[in-house]
């Protein structure tokens, strides 16, 4: 039996379905925080999933992590094998089939199929290339205000550009020229671009922005799990050394194919 504080007395509190209540004597409270968990002590942690799932896979039976950095052109050649020719196999007509020529139409197809397989996008920002945490920081941003469906085009339609914010193309610009240009991308796949700024704002002092903490919680997974170089994958939680961004539809098909066949015989 647990208690609430209740006209300066202790009330008993019940477990039932819906978690803990008040038993059945009435009255107000003592206060807001007696109603609801108090925040863990310590660095902030995640509450939700770190990564950022193609929508449909949510009870897919093989998930493949992508460790991918938006400026890396071999994390660019993956992620449009994954989107234009793997993904699409095995999510029936919720695939994107060209990312590089996306219309408006494709963007608001319905992509609530369940896939077989749940691929898992992970922001890796590679620190010799500066302006690969702005990228990533815009990437963020579109996911909190839009959600993982337009981060996905996102980062796609990004990919497509890759090559305006390599090194040689930045190297003069300031942060938020990189901002509004990141801005303009996203409002390309239908992402209004105050949306993307104003999460990019940064706050007084050396506090960030309010996408800093998500991002911190992605280069904390991927340096906890021991991911250095982009892309790298992950099968079902184990890092899949054998997979190479030169791989072709083919060679994807074969190594998820025997997943899944493995996977339905383990069920």
């Amino acid at each position: 039996m647990f208690y609430d504080c209740y006209l300066g007395l202790l009330q008993p509190r019940a477990f039932g379905e819906k978690g803990w209540s008040e038993c059945s004597q009435s009255g107000p409270a003592c206060s807001a925080e007696a109603q609801s968990p108090s925040k863990p002590a310590g660095p902030p942690m995640p509450s939700v999933p770190v990564g950022v799932a193609r929508p449909g896979g949510q009870k897919a039976s093989v998930t493949v992590e992508l460790f991918l950095d938006l400026c890396c052109p071999y994390s660019n050649k993956m992620f449009k094998t994954i989107s234009e020719h793997v993904a699409p196999k095995y999510e029936g007509e919720a695939g994107l089939m060209n990312i590089c020529s996306l219309t408006q139409a494709t963007l608001d197809m319905n992509k609530e199929s369940l896939s077989q397989v749940k691929f898992v996008f992970h922001s890796v920002a590679q620190p010799w290339h500066a302006q690969s945490c702005y990228m990533h920081e815009a990437s963020l941003a579109v996911l909190d205000s839009a959600g993982p469906q337009k981060f996905w085009d996102f980062a796609g339609a990004l990919f497509c550009k890759q090559e305006e914010f390599f090194d040689d193309m930045v190297m003069d610009k300031t942060r938020n020229e990189l901002y509004s240009e990141l801005a303009k991308v996203a409002e390309e796949v239908g992402v209004a671009p105050a949306e993307v700024l104003n999460r990019l704002q940064l706050k007084p002092g050396n506090a960030g922005s309010a996408v800093t903490q998500r991002f911190k919680w992605a280069t904390k997974l991927h340096r906890s799990r021991g991911v250095h170089v982009t892309p790298t994958v992950h099968l079902n939680g184990l890092e899949a050394g054998v997979v190479g961004s030169g791989w072709s539809p083919e060679e994807w098909q074969s190594f998820l194919d025997y997943h899944l066949a493995e996977a339905k015989h383990a069920a």
